[in-house]
């Protein structure tokens, strides 16, 4: 009662004054109940609620504990600490577990029952605890700061030490046997790694291991049973259960080893690890414990921003904290004290750089001298700011310090100038300067395969001195950029170090990089690899290597180029002596900033990938969100723009998908990458049942949004449930919603039986609560193995349906499987020979003939195509030489004329000459070569290629004997045999089986002869085109002729113009003669009146003669000018009724190509030669670009050199002075003189190497211009020919004669073609009637479809050609001739009757 009533007390004297406790204890108090299950029992868990020092009757202090295991904070307990429990720092909102008994709501704990641990289910290792005995301090921050322990010969040693102890104790500790534990020690691979980190000599590390052996020897001889000796040691114990307080000497003997440090883990002690603790030990415990937990602080009012609290005190131990490891963490929470540190510094001086990575700054005291310090030349220290939040700006050594100044060489300033000053980044102008010579080939090929924007990425990359950003957007193929440039960096000689968050992302991208043959180092766990990546671990390749040496350890290390670890396992020893040329970090924009800054350390430049419109950093601490945590470092240097690069073309969605995220959030940028991709759309080959499912169940048609989730052109779907409605619910476990979760399992199961593959699905869901509700509905249902998952796991993924050209490889290999097997089965058989009729070697031939098909591109030509295998297998004999013999025999056969039939030749004399695998190898080795004749996807440039040329070694046990020159390799029909294969042994004696097999291959049958028929129809078309082409060439050739008459024309018309012109100038000479002599004469025969008038009248005469004749000369001449006019109209006219033969002629063109999708085995278009124009254009627009980049570069380079002249003559200006001065400088100076000549040569070097590029360029521009005015030139000449027509009136008759002549042929051409547009429509009509036919199978009736009469043994069935179905004999004995057989077939009555009147309507 009397402890009730003090209970009582205490919370009068804590809650009297107020009607409920503080605001802010209640907050903290709930912050730490919400994250912890309070609760009473063995396991307790309690909530401090108040916290009180009081003075019992005695006068010695006591602490008296609130507390309650209710999360109401309603029943409360006390808990009393006595002795020295009382020092146990505790404070409201704390957490305990508590050891004793409960007497009415009260705990006491004192020095002789009970124990109080504080925080429990924070483990903390023994070792720790054991730790801080000596420095509290350093035992706190050893915990806060893990891995930041340095590793050091010592600690070396000892763990081998402690190993080999551990292991002598289970076997034996005979010398030999020590040696022989500590020689395997030694050369295990973590300990290997812990060398490599320090530097040091293996055989140095087991000489001074060896050195305590002996010392081990002796402890079991004199301790353990079976190496007693009869000299036993005494030992003097006190015993607990001697009641005397003296010492009583004893024998010591370890009898039995039961365990080696067994690792224990107990919640309720808080403790984990090799435990070895007292009870003085557990208080040491609480205190690490409670400084753990209390690491921050927040003041009252929550104005002001949170701060660090004090640490524990520091020892006044210099022997201690000189080898102590948290020395640097622990003066960052110090200030000057004991001479350790120098406050209140400025900087005097520019930072001078001695080499890559170091800095020499030089400070000064701001007021005064400089205090008494310990610090001297060589020392480590860390370079801090005045303000509590700049810790450890950078570390460094002590150079140089004076009473006056410090002079400090600290660590590379590079990342901070780049990251917190936001420095710009720093490019390369040319690769040139970078690329190696033989590597640009290399580089070449690789840039092929990517798209502009991704080989923008590679240039920036290549150029870049600091840092580039690659924004990968969705879909556009982040993860084969990162393998293309880790492939162009490989092949450049440069390190790089690839790094991601999660060790999916880093195999994500080793997966694509392990097809090149590119060898990796992957380092980290193995079982948290990808196990098809394993074999490329350190782990892997030191156990397949059997690396136990130090030495093949460096040399592992040294040989790869590439090295792949996630961003947290940058501790690994490699890191600590080496330095890599690039660190590529993908998902960056996912990897909060001190996570992502930890692997760029261990590079000279970076690349960051990634997206910050996706997924950000995640922060769970508002206050941390709030103060730019949850800014990545790819979102923070993404603000310099020249440093970016984006990727906008997408291979992931089609382009109504693709259309949401690019309106909201990336600007219209996104673009997707082929019309294929943008038209992409989903494939329900079922959606029809399902749909009358619906129907008649759910009422389809009377439901939009069904409508809408279900139709292939409406990718996107967005459906409300609140009208449904639809609530979530929220419980302990987390949010759900079990309607949206029905809903989406019910909209799965109807794409699956519509036809959609389960695992081509995903389900995203925000909340695993609704995770495990959408999972749970799944397992219940019919429904297969469906993914689903958050939305941080789908990052980066896409689910796409399976690729038609994969399954036909697959379904090809499958074919030559069974097809070699067969073979070589039955080859054994028959004594390993076969003849050229065997059918299982023929039907091999066929199955190889379709496999070298697979994917070969389409040559075409003028109307017509070119598909064949000739000219791969031609290609063998400049790899194979070998092959020339096989080679030169094919083109000597006589009777073969196509390059089929000399392909097919090729196959059966390789086979046997027994090497057609080889001569295949030497092909698929060669895919580079095969690219010209193969698509991308084609079987022989993929993985089946090979292993179809793996199978035929296996036919090198098979002579074949065949005769090529008899057989008809031209005209054989490669058709597969699918019943040598539909049959096994198991199906013999099934009728069933036989019957499904038998209409199956009757079907097979029925679609192969009508892919005969069509084949037929579309060569006789093909022939009917080729006349057409022959009659449009002769049509070609004739207007050539009519142009070359025309020319002739226009010539004999310039002769007559230059004629005309001459007869002009005579007569106009001969006028001015005659009226010279007119006046002479009249000047000269005065006199005689008669003679004048004589001469005056003929020479009158003479006038109107010439006058008449000029008249008469330019008549003419209005005359050819309007026949000219009226010639230019007629060959306008031909000219256009030419252009409107060509328009028929591109109709039945297009009328051809529709033909030929009938046919099965037909390909698509190829592109038309505009894309060649456009990129000649590009290509000037780009030489044109180029020119004035290399003129800007050319200036740039100019100023460059008078800069480098410049500074040329200042060093030698200053040399000259220097040696004046101090000769002991001369070597220094002769080296900067080097520098700078090597510099002016590199200079002299890349100009000249622009000034050849810029010739090269201008004389390419050159080339272009004279192109460009010759064309000008012609134009022009063909606009004044055309000004020029002069025709005269015969060869005017004769081009009319020429036109009615064309026009008749023309006219005749035009009934030939409507002729066949005729017959083409009707055969149009033939296949459509065809088309929607199906053949009924013979199981599936019973009854004739026009008598309905049941069928028997003697009513058999017949099937009707025309509409497929079955009839009695007396219903279907007709036989017509149909448009897909030229033979006459049964036909039914109805169709019979229906084909009559088509054929009588269709006559004249």
């Amino acid at each position: 009662m009397e402890q009730l009533g003090d209970l009582e007390l205490l919370m009068e004297e804590t809650f009297g004054e107020e009607a409920e406790p503080p605001a802010e204890l209640f907050q903290k108090a709930e912050a730490s109940s919400s994250k912890t299950v309070l609760i009473r029992g063995v396991d307790n868990r309690y909530l401090v609620l108040a916290v009180n020092v009081v003075q019992n009757e005695e006068g010695n202090h006591e602490k008296h504990l609130i507390i309650t295991a209710s999360q109401s904070l309603d029943c409360k307990e006390l808990c009393i600490l006595r002795n020295d429990w009382c020092s146990v720092p505790v404070e409201p909102g704390d957490i305990i577990h508590l050891e004793g008994d409960c007497t009415s709501d009260t705990w006491i704990i004192d020095e002789d029952f009970g124990y109080l641990i504080l925080y429990p289910d924070m483990l903390i290792s023994g070792t720790s605890v054991a730790s801080s005995i000596r420095c509290l301090r350093r035992a706190v921050l050893s915990e806060t700061f893990r891995g930041s322990d340095p590793a050091t010969r010592q600690m070396l040693i000892g763990t081998v030490l402690h190993e080999v102890f551990q292991k002598a104790i289970s076997d034996s500790f005979a010398p030999e046997k020590l040696q022989e534990l500590a020689f395997q020690t030694v050369q295990e691979i973590r300990h290997l790694k812990e060398m490599y980190r320090l530097n040091l000599n293996q055989d140095e590390v087991k000489q001074e291991v060896e050195e305590y052996l002996p010392s081990f020897s002796k402890w079991a001889g004199d301790f353990m049973q079976k190496y007693t000796s009869t000299d036993f040691p005494q030992m003097q114990l006190s015993l607990p259960s001697d009641g005397s307080n003296n010492n009583a000497a004893c024998n010591i003997e370890v009898i039995k080893s039961l365990d080696i440090e067994e690792s224990i883990w107990s919640p309720r002690f808080g403790l984990k690890g090799k435990i070895d603790v007292t009870v003085e030990l557990l208080k040491l415990r609480n205190q690490m414990a409670f400084s753990l937990s209390h690491r921050i602080s927040k003041p009252a009012t929550g104005k002001e921003k949170t701060e660090l609290t004090p640490l524990p005190q520091i020892i006044e131990d210099q022997q201690t904290c000189k080898y102590c490891s948290q020395v640097g963490n622990c003066a960052l929470y110090s200030r000057e004290q004991s001479g350790n540190c120098i406050g209140n510094l400025i900087r005097t001086e520019h930072v001078k750089t001695l080499c890559d990575g170091q800095y020499l700054h030089n400070f000064q005291r701001k007021n005064g001298a400089m205090p008494v310090t310990n610090l001297m030349a060589g020392d480590r220290i860390i370079l801090s700011g005045e303000e509590r939040t700049l810790f450890a700006l950078s570390r460094g050594y002590v150079k140089e310090i004076t009473v006056t100044t410090v002079t400090c060489l600290l660590d590379s300033q590079k990342l901070r100038d780049l990251i917190i000053d936001f420095r710009e980044p720093q490019f390369i102008s040319y690769l040139s300067s970078i690329l190696p010579h033989d590597a640009k080939d290399t580089v070449a090929s690789i840039l092929k395969g990517l798209n502009k924007p991704q080989r923008q990425a590679m240039k920036k990359v290549l150029l870049s001195k600091d840092y580039t950003l690659i924004v990968g957007m969705p879909g556009t193929g982040k993860t084969t950029t990162i393998c293309t440039l880790v492939r162009i960096l490989y092949a450049c000689g440069f390190s790089v170090l690839l790094t991601s968050y999660t060790h999916s992302a880093v195999d994500n991208i080793l997966l694509k990089l392990a097809k090149f043959k590119i060898g990796f180092l992957r380092l980290g766990q193995t079982q948290k690899v990808h196990p098809d990546i394993q074999k490329f671990t350190e782990e892997e390749i030191c156990r397949s290597k059997s690396i136990k040496s130090l030495a093949l350890l460096e040399e592992l290390y040294n040989s790869h180029l590439i090295v792949a670890t996630t961003c947290m396992g940058i501790n690994h020893p490699i890191f600590s002596r080496k330095v890599f040329d690039f660190c590529i970090v993908d998902e960056a924009s996912q990897i909060s900033q001190p996570v992502c800054l930890g692997p760029l350390f261990f590079s000279r430049r970076f690349v960051l990938v990634g997206d910050h419109q996706q997924l950000p950093p995640l922060v769970l601490n508002r206050e941390a969100r709030a103060l730019g945590m949850s800014e990545s470092l790819f979102k923070r240097l993404e603000r310099n723009k020249n440093a970016v690069v984006q990727l906008t073309v997408q291979y992931r969605m089609n382009s109504k998908i693709m259309s949401l995220s690019n309106k909201l959030t990336y600007e219209g940028k996104l673009e997707c990458g082929s019309d294929k991709v943008a038209s992409a759309v989903i494939n329900l080959p079922n959606f029809k049942d399902v749909k009358l499912e619906l129907e008649f169940y759910a009422d389809y048609s009377e439901n939009p949004w069904l409508i809408g989730a279900f139709e292939p052109n409406n990718p996107v779907c967005f459906l409300n449930t609140d009208q449904v409605p639809a609530p979530e619910q929220v419980e302990k476990s987390g949010v759900s919603n079990i309607t949206e979760a029905k809903l989406i399992v019910f909209l799965t199961s109807i794409f699956i039986k519509a036809g959609c593959n389960p695992s081509d699905i995903g389900i995203i869901a925000p909340y695993r609560q609704q995770l495990k509700i959408i999972n749970d509905l799944l397992a219940h249902s019919s429904v297969g193995m469906v993914e689903v998952n958050t939305v941080d796991k789908y990052q980066g993924r896409d689910k796409t349906t399976k690729d038609p050209t994969a399954v036909e490889r697959a379904n090809l290999l499958n074919m030559a499987k069974l097809s070699i097997k067969g073979l070589i089965e039955s080859a054994l058989s028959f004594g390993r020979t076969l003849d050229s009729d065997y059918p299982p070697l023929q039907q091999f031939f066929v199955v190889m003939e379709h496999c070298l098909k697979h994917g070969l591109k389409v040559r075409k030509s003028f109307l017509s195509y070119n598909k064949t295998i000739w000219g791969p297998l031609e290609l063998v004999e400049k790899l194979y030489p070998e092959a020339e013999e096989i080679g030169a025999s094919v083109r000597d056969l006589p009777g073969l004329k196509t390059p089929l039939g000399r392909a097919r030749a090729w196959l059966r004399l390789a086979l046997m000459q027994k090497k057609m695998a080889d001569y295949l190898r030497c092909l698929i080795i060669q895919r580079d070569l095969l690219s010209e004749f193969y698509e991308y996807h084609a079987l022989m440039m993929e993985e089946e290629g090979a292993v179809i040329v793996g199978l035929l070694v296996g036919l090198n046990v098979i002579d074949a004997n065949l005769c090529v020159k008899g057989e008809d390799l031209d005209s054989q029909v490669g058709v597969i045999d699918f019943s040598m294969y539909l049959k096994n042994e198991d199906d013999i004696g099934n009728k069933e089986r036989n019957v499904q097999i038998a209409a199956i291959l009757d079907q097979k049958n029925y679609v192969e002869e009508l892919n005969r028929q069509l084949n037929s129809t579309v060569s006789s078309l093909h022939s009917r085109v080729d006349s057409l082409e022959k009659s449009n060439t002769k049509l070609i050739e004739e207007l050539a002729i009519a142009k070359n008459n025309i020319i002739k024309l226009q010539e004999e018309n310039h002769q007559l113009r230059s004629e005309n012109k001459l007869i002009l100038m005579k007569t106009q000479q001969h006028l001015e003669v005659t009226k010279v002599d007119v006046e002479t004469e009249l000047q000269t025969y005065k006199h005689s009146r008669q003679g004048l008038d004589e001469m005056y009248s003929e020479a009158r005469k003479q006038l109107r003669d010439e006058s008449q004749l000029r008249q008469d000369v330019e008549n003419e001449l209005a005359v050819q000018v309007s026949m000219k006019h009226e010639i230019e109209l007629a060959m306008k006219l031909l000219e256009k009724d030419i252009h409107e033969k060509q328009d028929t002629l591109i109709g039945l063109r297009q009328q051809l190509e529709e033909v030929k999708a009938i046919n099965i085995e037909m390909y698509q278009k190829l592109q038309g030669s505009e894309d060649s124009l456009q990129e000649k254009n590009e290509i000037i627009a780009r030489l044109e670009e180029k020119t004035n980049k290399i003129t800007v570069a050319m200036r740039q380079l100019e100023q460059r050199l008078q800069q480098a002249e410049k500074a040329q003559l200042e060093a030698e200006d200053e040399d000259k002075k220097y040696l004046q001065e101090c000769q002991s400088k001369s070597d220094s100076l002769q080296k900067q003189i080097s520098q700078k000549e090597k510099q002016l040569t590199q200079l002299e070097t890349d100009l000249k190497i622009e000034k050849e590029w810029r010739q090269t360029l201008q004389e390419d521009l050159q080339k272009e211009k004279d192109a460009l005015s010759h064309l000008r030139n012609e134009t022009q000449q063909i606009i004044s020919l055309k000004k020029e027509f002069l025709n005269l009136q015969d060869e005017n008759q004769q081009l009319k004669k020429i036109y009615h002549e064309k026009e008749q042929a023309l006219q005749e051409l035009g009934n030939k073609l409507s002729e066949s547009k005729l017959k083409i429509e009707d055969i149009k009509e033939a296949n459509k009637a065809l088309q929607g036919l199906v053949w009924l199978k013979d199981k599936e009736a019973t009854h004739c479809k026009l008598c309905e009469k049941e069928f028997s043994l003697s009513k058999r069935k017949h099937h009707c050609r025309n509409c497929g179905e079955i009839f009695c004999n007396a219903c279907s004995d007709n036989e017509l001739p149909l448009p897909s057989s030229p033979k006459p077939v049964r036909v039914c009555d109805s169709c019979h009757a229906l084909l009559i009147q088509r054929c009588s309507s269709n006559l004249p």
